[in-house]
């Protein structure tokens, strides 16, 4: 992916499978079968992206952040109520 208009393909490409299943939720599941206390933790998202996935987190009930290298998705994470930072 070389452009915003490059992810934005990809992203509407994977709606298909995203709709189906919440990563968030999945790994949420996951971990709280090892840490049954796991709400209100805090968990770091390193390469959330534009934050979807930082925003289901808090939403779960942890205090979710995101980091990402690319300047260009977290302002596309502006749609989020999220903390995102690059």
């Amino acid at each position: 992916m070389n452009s915003k208009q490059d992810y934005l393909q990809q992203a509407d490409k994977s709606k298909h499978w995203a709709s189906r299943v919440s990563v968030a939720q999945e790994y949420f599941d996951l971990i709280k079968r090892f840490d049954p206390d796991i709400k209100g933790k805090t968990l770091l998202d390193v390469g959330c992206a534009e934050g979807e996935e930082v925003s289901s987190f808090n939403k779960l009930g942890l205090k979710a952040e995101g980091l990402d290298v690319n300047a260009e998705f977290i302002l596309i994470m502006g749609k989020y109520p999220v903390a995102c930072r690059v």
